[in-house]
């Protein structure tokens, strides 16, 4: 028999779950420092929400030991736990709150924690699934670093979207965290309204809409920003980096789209890849210059890689293996070399397109200098280095680089200087440590406007299951379209299987050549393909995950180029037979008869039933049309043929009636 409440509270504990009782027994060591009405108030809570669901009960005692050093006491935030016991099934939105609470007070205080969690109980209270899926979001996110301000505005434009078109939180949630993040909360409550008229037509295509998942929800975001529209320009860049270069340069689209962040124009081993959008004109311009530079002065030249390994490699081995061996010593820390190798290596390249393209390093510079004030500390290191070798390529004094490091980047200015030059000079400002530990998230962050990431593109592996496209596009000269740049998840995936596996970022990575030789980096083309062979991407409904593909689904479009004749006579004579049917078929649909045309202002022969209409309606007085003729001419029916075939997946699904 219990002596004491908080013995009664433990029994109640034990009785529902062993291991709940344990892990309470544990907890209560910190709890009792707040007091014995708090540690009795505590156990109550704990044992109703135990009795009530095992799980969010548990998911209390687990987190309350952070809880309570975060907040310095206990009882608010047991007092909100316990709200948790009116919904069945609330264990997952207890757990995301007990996750999330001493991020909450450390971010938001005492009071700011009161409204995040009253916010959260009111959409448990209309939707748990809501109230789940906002719980379960890291305070940060929800607050996009703006306190408290932050929060309102979210929970305003939910409060609109639930209030006057019925929409629940959980279905809009993540989608509008990264429209603001993108966009600013200006947009989301467009973005959101229109998702509401595709909800409301077909609820799949609203769900890849709010997912970001669908092309209607990426028309729907640029359509309402500014920006410099790159693909619509992609003739024009096409013939500018001709001009500067003296080489034709391929171009295909990236798969960038806004919730995968910063917009860049990416290189690989090919060609260069253009985002749908680039904030200015000049950053698209200037961009598409440097991305081009890698191919005109060999970044990826496979003789310039192989003196990375020794010379060891194999002959007919792809950029993605080389550079894969070249980096697999810096594997455990991966960002920040591939960081410190782009800083010295985009140094090289714009030296060299200094001396071809007059006031190229002054406008590069002019969009740099005011670019880094908006990111964090880390990113901003990488961008004041790479910002002050472009004055020391400029020949500025000033330039503000320590005289060792200035030392080392002085010979990447040199016109024979190479990517393995670059490289050298990249192992040194790594191991210097001069460079701060960046996050991976961080990454695209640490790039000025202009520039971008030069090797993740081609490091990156060809697992395109979640259908972004990317690392399988081909690029062709003057060819819309590019995947995007490279995000945290493409870095840490590289990380990874250069840790397993050096070999394994050749897989199939886009500068991987069929076999045979290939034509040198920025060397013209002598017949530059008209087309993009690959043809028109279309989004394709993948009905296992319940979601839009975008770029999935390829038209080819190809004009006949063959002009054997030998051939085509022996195919004519091989499937004559066939053709003679055909032929029969069509000439059937040849018109017998001249096609007579009735009711006309002119003809060779009177239309009696217009005729008769028209004397009965001027014997009663009114104005009858005049056209009473009748005419015959020859019908001309075009034939087209069209073959359509779908190999889609999308075929399989079946119809809600088997």
């Amino acid at each position: 028999m219990a002596d004491t409440p908080v013995d009664a509270a433990l029994l109640r504990i034990a009785a529902r779950s062993e291991e709940a009782h344990h892990e309470a027994l544990a907890a209560s060591a910190v709890i009792t420092r707040h007091g014995a009405e708090a540690l009795e108030e505590w156990l109550e809570a704990c044992a109703d929400l135990v009795a009530h669901d095992a799980g969010g009960g548990r998911a209390l005692i687990r987190g309350s030991v952070a809880a309570a050093t975060a907040a310095d006491e206990v009882q608010s935030w047991t007092t909100q736990a316990r709200r948790f016991a009116r919904w069945r099934g609330s264990a997952a939105a207890l757990q995301g709150f007990m996750d999330n609470l001493p991020a909450a007070f450390g971010a938001l205080g005492h009071a700011g924690e009161a409204r995040w969690a009253e916010i959260g109980l009111i959409w448990c209270k209309r939707h748990l699934p809501s109230g789940t899926a906002y719980f379960a979001t890291p305070i940060r996110e929800l607050t996009a670093r703006q306190g408290i301000t932050g929060l309102e505005a979210l929970a305003a434009v939910a409060e609109e979207l639930f209030e006057h078109r019925n929409l629940a939180l959980a279905t809009h949630l993540r989608g509008s965290l990264r429209v603001r993040n993108l966009f600013g909360e200006a947009a989301v409550l467009p973005w959101a309204l229109a998702g509401c008229e595709v909800l409301q037509s077909d609820r799949m295509r609203g769900e890849a809409y709010f997912r970001l998942e669908s092309e209607e929800s990426l028309g729907q975001l640029l359509d309402s920003q500014s920006g410099f529209r790159v693909r619509d320009r992609e003739r024009l860049i096409a013939i500018l980096l001709h001009a500067w270069l003296g080489s034709e340069v391929a171009i295909a689209p990236s798969a960038w789209s806004p919730e995968r962040g910063r917009p860049f124009v990416e290189v690989d081993a090919r060609g260069i890849h253009l985002p749908l959008m680039l904030p200015t004109r000049e950053e698209a311009l200037i961009g598409s210059l440097h991305a081009a530079g890698h191919l005109r002065f060999d970044t990826f030249a496979p003789d310039v890689l192989r003196r990375l390994t020794g010379g060891h490699a194999d002959p007919e081995a792809p950029p993605g293996a080389l550079l894969a061996g070249a980096l697999a010593p810096w594997a455990r820390d991966l960002t920040r070399f591939l960081l410190c190798l782009d800083i010295c290596e985009d140094l090289r390249i714009d030296a060299r397109l200094a001396a071809i393209v007059p006031n190229y390093l002054a406008r590069l510079l002019r969009l740099a200098e005011p670019a880094s004030a908006a990111v964090g500390a880390a990113p901003a290191a990488y961008r004041a280095v790479a910002l002050q070798s472009l004055r020391l390529a400029r020949g500025d004094h000033d330039h503000g680089l320590a005289p060792e490091v200035s030392a080392r980047l002085i010979p990447l200015l040199d016109a024979h200087a190479t990517f393995v030059d670059a490289f050298a000079c990249a192992r040194w400002l790594h191991a210097g440590r001069t460079l701060p530990p960046i996050a991976a998230e961080d990454f695209a962050d640490a790039y000025l406007p202009g520039r971008g990431p030069n090797l993740s593109r081609v490091l990156r592996r060809c697992d395109d299951k979640d259908g972004a496209g990317g690392s399988g596009d081909t690029p062709q000269p003057a060819a819309p379209q590019a995947p995007s740049a490279a995000s945290a998840d493409s870095v840490e995936d590289t990380s990874r299987s250069l840790q397993q596996d050096p070999s394994a970022a050749d897989a199939g990575a886009p500068g991987a050549a069929a076999g045979g030789a290939r034509r040198r980096h920025g060397a013209p083309r002598t017949s530059p393909a008209p087309v993009n062979p690959r043809g028109r991407p279309y989004p394709e409904w993948d009905y296992r995950a319940g979601r839009y593909k975008r770029d999935w689904a390829w038209v080819q479009e190809r004009a006949l180029t063959e002009r054997n004749a030998a051939e085509a006579a022996r195919l004519a004579a091989r499937h004559q037979r066939t053709l003679q049917q055909l032929k029969r078929a069509m000439q059937a649909q040849k018109p017998t008869r001249l096609a007579p045309q009735r009711r006309q202002l002119e003809g060779e022969d009177l239309d009696l039933d217009a005729a008769v209409s028209f004397v009965v309606e001027r014997s009663g007085g009114r104005q009858p049309d005049a056209a009473v003729y009748r005419r015959r001419v020859p019908a001309q029916r075009d034939i087209s043929v069209i073959l359509l075939a779908d190999l889609s997946t999308s075929i399989m699904q079946l119809v809600p009636k088997g």
